[in-house]
């Protein structure tokens, strides 16, 4: 277990949270978690079923760990919705910015994330997909005035209140990422303010396929350090550089650190 933790394993940190990665193989350089091939396919339509399934999962690993990375003491959730029919996303995010940029004016420059998504509800009765409305979590720790963000937001109704109940952030804001939204929007489904942090990646692959292991810290420092909330076992398949199709393990783990000395002290520069 400890050579195949050392050789084949990822860790990830986003602000508090940790995710551990420990596959059963090593993958080659410049191959991505999402890149992995689960059988060869010839079929078109399947082929891009898959691949956008891949994109959905790398959106929502995003979406959870820029707000992991930068969530603070007193985080806000902010909803913004139309008094008009909207269903073009990129009006959503001029929108947006707009907003966005009124607020900076007023004294607030908002450091944040956004996922738009439709109100089926509401296109059940005007017969349309639902119009769009915007979920943003604001990671500014001052108080923001409510009627500062209504003069600021002139399209419709706002809803805004401080985060104090929800458990899991990312998570929760995971839920708005949904397929019908990603098939049809993609990318444009989710955007953030520049400047957030983001999570740091170490990779502890076999020697020949990666150079970014470093030899600070052994990945199973990492594993004995955590206090583990979320477990799963995962299988895929995937091709390795001679081009054969192999079956693959991953366990992931996800927590907080136990000893936070030990990690983020000298003995660990990256994470």
């Amino acid at each position: 277990m400890e050579d195949r933790l050392h050789m084949f394993s990822k860790v990830v940190q986003s602000g508090d949270i940790v995710e551990l990665y420990i596959y059963s193989h090593g993958i080659p350089v410049g191959s991505r978690d999402y890149d992995i091939v689960r059988e060869q396919k010839t079929d078109q339509e399947k082929e891009e079923a898959e691949r956008r399934m891949d994109n959905l999962y790398r959106a929502r690993q995003n979406v959870r760990r820029l707000i992991w990375a930068n969530i603070g003491q007193y985080p806000k959730f902010l909803t913004l919705t139309y008094a008009k029919t909207i269903l073009d996303p990129r009006q959503v995010k001029k929108d947006v910015n707009l907003f966005c940029r009124y607020m900076s004016r007023k004294g607030y420059k908002l450091r944040y994330l956004y996922v738009i998504e439709h109100q089926k509800k509401r296109g059940m009765k005007e017969g349309n997909e639902g119009c769009l409305h915007v979920h943003m979590v604001i990671f500014n720790d001052e108080k923001i005035p409510f009627e500062i963000v209504n003069q600021c937001w002139k399209h419709g109704q706002t809803d805004i209140h401080k985060i104090d109940d929800v458990e899991n952030l990312g998570a929760y804001v995971c839920k708005y990422v949904t397929k019908e939204c990603f098939a049809e929007y993609g990318m444009k489904i989710y955007n953030c303010s520049l400047g957030l942090c983001r999570g740091i990646e170490e990779k502890f692959y076999q020697e020949g396929l990666s150079d970014t292991y470093d030899g600070t810290l052994h990945p199973q420092q990492v594993l004995d350090n955590m206090k583990v909330s979320y477990h799963k076992k995962m299988r895929h398949d995937f091709v390795d550089q001679d081009g054969v199709l192999k079956d693959m393990s991953v366990d992931y783990y996800q927590g907080t650190w136990k000893d936070i000395e030990l990690i983020m002290g000298k003995e660990r520069k990256k994470l």
